[in-house]
């Protein structure tokens, strides 16, 4: 699909405070959908979404947000654009990634869902991550989706990997000294007692479970009974 893209003025334009919070917010992802930036500024409102379209469609036209309508019935999705790369000195986004996308508006929801339960935590994304290091934005080496306060690394895993891959994951994670616990959210429960049966019981790691409201995850009990029905189920499969 190749989405219509309105002619941009060329140079810098007068930011308002509101529109710093919201490219700033969009760089921390690279990409956001039109509901991130609508609770981030507070325009949550059916009507308020004319006037979120004008904030919205003004930094487009001066290249500092690209919008991307992609999936019907589904928000749009919101890129960082060159001009505001460039301004934060920053890589662009290549684009939207499809086989990510749930993956990644997951990693956005909880992100909201923490910083708004624990506002004086410090969350950096996996981006904000690779960017300060020096990493490849790619996914070739291991950065958790959210890093808190600097020790808990977060992590989403909606699909199983690999035993192996998981393993190795996992093995990464008990040997680092820097992370003081890991947190996984799963939509499985047979991938999450699967986690715990890798990491040894390791106290380190908890395991959440959601179906589709990852900010209402319920953590997994690291009961043996239970896991080993799980593991049991999962391996008959």
């Amino acid at each position: 699909m190749v989405a219509e893209r309105k002619k941009r003025k060329s140079g810098y334009m007068m930011l308002q405070e509101r529109d710093l919070k919201m490219i700033t917010f969009v760089a921390k992802f690279g990409y956001c959908n039109e509901d991130h930036l609508r609770w981030l500024i507070g325009l949550t409102q059916e009507k308020d979404k004319n006037n979120f379209n004008l904030l919205v469609n003004r930094l487009e036209r001066h290249g500092y947000l690209e919008k991307i309508k992609l999936i019907a019935k589904q928000p749009a999705f919101i890129l960082l654009g060159k001009v505001a790369s460039e301004l934060l000195a920053i890589p662009k986004p290549k684009g939207l990634v499809l086989h990510t996308l749930k993956h990644d508006m997951l990693a956005i929801d909880l992100y909201i869902g923490m910083t708004t339960k624990y506002p004086n935590y410090e969350i950096k994304t996996e981006r904000e991550i690779r960017i300060v290091e020096g990493l490849s934005l790619n996914h070739r080496q291991q950065v958790p989706d959210l890093l808190v306060n600097k020790s808990i690394a977060v992590e989403i895993e909606l699909t199983a990997k690999s035993n192996d891959r998981l393993q190795q994951i996992v093995n990464s994670y008990l040997v680092k000294d820097n992370y003081s616990h890991v947190l996984y959210y799963v939509r499985s429960k047979s991938l999450g007692y699967k986690i715990y049966n890798y990491s040894g019981r390791s106290p380190k790691f908890q395991v959440f479970y959601f179906d589709e409201d990852i900010v209402s995850a319920t953590e997994l009990p690291m009961d043996e009974a239970i896991a080993s029905q799980f593991l049991s189920d999962s391996n008959d499969e």
